[in-house]
């Protein structure tokens, strides 16, 4: 189990998060949806320390990280915990698609190349693009490089998987690509944490849902109880705009 308790971010004046606190099952799907502009996105990079929260813990299975007195192992070891899938691929371009995935594995895991090149090779076939491992990501669409992308957090085996909205940047013809895989990986049980604007996507896929708006969380709760049995007049409204 993944706890999460009281995470607060401020940018100056600014308070972006006011006390976020959760907790994520092992083989969960999560969703996090509300409007732009709310936190969700730095809720997700404060969970692996790509954004430094000003207070605030997480739990990884009794393991506890206190996020305002962090040190360079503390933040190591917090990582190893989870994978990201940005929006932008992230991808690097003067490395082929296998090499990408192999790059954590070889540099971070310390895992030999061998051993890499063949674990990255199984999750290439299991994105479905092992015939696209010696390509560079110019010349791959969006869709290939993000399947790459999620690939490539795959292969370190993190106990959670955070997607920061992984299908924003694509054409609307190449999202069900990536929404293909995700939905694989909650079938196979994969822990995983979404910020996604897919409504419908969140509804199939999810165990839980949380709205958040405004840096905190105003509702948490089953699909069925957020999209359909709301009680929140705020929630209704973005859900019917978002339907629109």
């Amino acid at each position: 189990m993944i706890e999460i308790q009281d995470i607060y971010k401020s940018y100056g004046e600014l308070k972006v998060l006011s006390g976020i606190s959760t907790s994520v099952e092992k083989g969960e799907v999560v969703s996090i949806i509300g409007p732009s502009g709310t936190g969700k996105s730095t809720f997700l990079r404060c969970i692996n320390y790509l954004e430094e929260a000003d207070k605030g813990t997480i739990s990884f299975d009794g393991q506890k990280f206190d996020l305002a007195d962090m040190d360079k192992k503390s933040i190591k070891d917090l990582r190893a915990h989870s994978s990201m899938v940005f929006q932008q691929y992230n991808l690097f371009l003067n490395k082929t698609a296998i090499e990408n995935i192999m790059e954590h594995l070889i540099y971070v895991k310390k895992m030999g190349r061998e051993e890499a090149e063949a674990t990255a090779e199984k999750y290439l076939a299991t994105v479905g693009l092992s015939e696209k491992r010696d390509s560079y990501p110019g010349q791959l669409s969006g869709g290939q490089q993000q399947r790459i992308g999620i690939a490539r957090a795959m292969a370190v085996n993190p106990d959670i998987m955070l997607f920061d909205e992984p299908t924003s940047a694509l054409d609307p013809e190449l999202i069900k690509y990536v929404l293909t895989v995700i939905r694989e990986l909650a079938l196979a049980k994969q822990t995983m944490l979404i910020v996604t604007h897919e409504m419908r996507f969140a509804r199939e896929v999810s165990d839980k849902v949380l709205f958040m708006e405004g840096g905190k969380i105003l509702e948490e709760g089953s699909p069925e109880q957020v999209f359909e049995h709301s009680e929140h007049a705020r929630i209704r409204e973005f859900l019917s705009l978002m339907e629109k």
